[in-house]
């Protein structure tokens, strides 16, 4: 076949594959077949959907399927069709009628139990009423039967976009991006949750347009945004004025005193990343005055109380949507996005400049398209955006498909290459000194069929033993050392059947983990995940009360393992990081 298969369904004589494929072994099929078990050969079945096919349940009559299509064996049918199996697959009466506001994930999932067939994706009605996310019928009558509204994260309008920022500040995990609610209790764009249970906490500032960025500082956090106005929805004290760029207490959510009083003459002001160091908060977006003064894209603002540092400048010009990223390594600040000069050099898209003067740093990497995502680990920056090729200091173009990477030591290029398609998309990345975090579009990242979301090895960008598999690829990151914090516009996680309805936002845990499973006779299994931070020791010990640890062995990070041990009267086992 030419391209993935995301779902399967096994009857007694039949195989039948949805996927993004057009061909399947020599026989011309669009994105849904049926195979022959015995053989593997394609039998006449063809219902022809115009989009990719996310979802499978068959019966004994007919094919439920699911997906991103519009029209399938001749008929109109939006995300949701059930097809006879004889012949070439007759589409039947029956119309879930879904809504959505585009085409995109309709569909990512199908139950049957017992009559009744649940549906689960990215809509807002079904059956000519309100339906979340979660839709579910009687295959017999074709009445709908009772589900819930998967709104936990959606506000009852259905309306919320997704989580844009992340960031973690006393003990706690805070979520910011475009929604009404999180975790069934009202928060407009911005939310703490508890690290342990996930649930929504007190802090619940207010904005008034989405939130793209934070940065936790001393007794504050700050937001960067598209937002005019910022409050505290439970108190309900006067809206503060914000330009895109505010601070709110890390306890209460209150607005503190603090002023950016930036305006763009392109369009609408937006402040896209934040960063800090010792003595300045450095703002990038789209703008081109702050207070007053010339600041196209980027500038250095006070802690305190947000007004202008007016000793740093780096004069960027041409583009149009600005500044999307930015990195502090030492005293270089590094600045991602869409212009075309620095200090009236030419310096597009990526440059780096003194932290103090904005000064600018003899390094022109020239990356042919936007960069909207920058992170540093201890010696490495790590680049992703809309590119295809660097040009390292006019040395000729190198063909790097969204990501890139630099040491910080000299500025120079590594080389490791995560071998993304020409037409992908690298939106976000987070780093460590042993794993890079790449989140964007794409169905396959580091030489493996890894979806939207991928974890690499620093060493030569091949993928770890982790695909979530989110249905859209995420905005945001956030790394503590035992968890990695994922935001984004998602709604799933996790390839067709098995996906599970997450609504913006999850959490992994980073640290090793062992489970002990029975195994063949006299022996037993152990599935060991290493986690992304180190190197992880398997230890064993036959007493708990009295223990003394044995290493077994030492693996990698990232990886996956299985071992197959002798079973002992009494034996226990832990991972643990180096």
């Amino acid at each position: 076949m030419d391209q993935q298969i995301l779902t399967l369904f096994v009857t007694a004589t039949n195989i039948y594959v949805g996927g993004q494929f057009t061909t399947i072994g020599t026989k011309s099929r669009n994105r849904l077949a049926a195979l022959d078990l015995n053989v593997g050969v394609a039998n006449s079945w063809n219902p022809n959907p115009n989009g990719i096919v996310r979802a499978l349940y068959i019966t004994s009559t007919n094919a439920f399927v699911g997906g991103d299509f519009t029209t399938i064996s001749v008929a109109n049918r939006r995300g949701f069709a059930s097809i006879g199996l004889t012949g070439v697959g007759t589409a039947q009466p029956f119309d879930l009628a879904l809504q959505a506001p585009g085409t995109a994930n309709l569909v990512r999932s199908i139950l049957l139990q017992g009559n009744s067939l649940y549906v689960g994706g990215q809509f807002t009605n079904a059956l000519a009423a309100p339906h979340f996310l979660v839709v579910g019928f009687d295959i017999t009558s074709g009445q709908p039967v009772p589900t819930p509204m998967g709104t936990d994260f959606n506000g009852t309008a259905g309306a919320a976009y997704g989580a844009n920022a992340l960031a973690s500040a006393n003990g706690n995990v805070l979520v910011a991006g475009d929604f009404q609610s999180m975790g069934g209790v009202v928060r407009q764009r911005a939310a703490a949750l508890s690290i342990t249970t996930g649930a929504a906490l007190p802090w619940s500032p207010g904005f008034d347009f989405p939130v793209m960025c934070m940065a936790y500082g001393t007794n504050r956090i700050y937001v960067g945004g598209s937002f005019t106005n910022y409050y505290n929805i439970t108190n309900q004290l006067s809206p503060k004025v914000g330009l895109g760029l505010g601070a709110v207490d890390p306890v209460s959510g209150n607005p503190l005193p603090f002023s950016f009083l930036g305006t763009n003459t392109l369009g609408n002001v937006s402040v896209n990343s934040l960063v800090l160091s010792s003595n300045a908060l450095y703002a990038g977006g789209a703008f081109t005055t702050v207070a007053g003064s010339p600041r196209r894209f980027l500038a250095a603002l006070d802690q305190g109380n947000g007004s202008l540092i007016a000793g740093f400048n780096a004069n960027l010009g041409g583009g149009y949507a600005g500044v999307g990223s930015l990195a502090l390594a030492g005293t270089n600040l590094y600045a991602g996005g869409d212009f075309t000069t620095v200090n009236s050099l030419a310096i597009p898209r990526l440059a780096a400049v003194s932290s103090i003067t904005g000064a600018s740093i003899n390094w022109i990497p020239t990356p042919n398209q936007a960069v909207t995502a920058l992170a540093t680990s201890a010696d490495t920056l790590y680049v992703g955006g809309a590119f295809t090729s660097i040009n390292l200091n006019g040395s000729g173009a190198l063909s790097l498909n969204h990501f890139a990477a630099f040491s910080l030591a000299d500025n120079s290029l590594v080389s490791i290459d995560a071998i993304l398609a020409t037409y992908d998309a690298v939106n976000v990345i987070a780093a460590t000194e042993t794993a890079i975090y790449v989140g964007g579009s794409f169905a396959a990242i580091g030489g493996n069929f890894t979806q939207n979301l991928g974890d690499l090895s620093t060493v030569d960008a091949s993928t770890f033993g982790w695909n979530p598999s989110p249905d859209v690829g995420p905005s945001a990151f956030a790394l503590t050392d035992g968890y990695a914090f994922v935001g984004g516009s998602f709604r799933f996680l996790g390839q067709s059947p098995t996906n599970q309805v997450n609504g913006f936002f999850a959490a992994y845990n980073r640290a090793p983990v062992v489970s002990i499973k029975k195994g063949t006779p006299g022996n037993v299994q152990l599935d060991l995940t290493t986690g992304d931070r180190t190197d992880a020791v398997l230890q064993g010990t036959t007493n708990l009360v009295n223990s003394a640890w044995t290493d077994l062995q030492t693996y990698g990070p990232g990886f996956g393992q299985t071992l197959i041990v002798p079973v002992q009267s009494k034996q226990f086992f832990r991972m643990v990081a180096h």
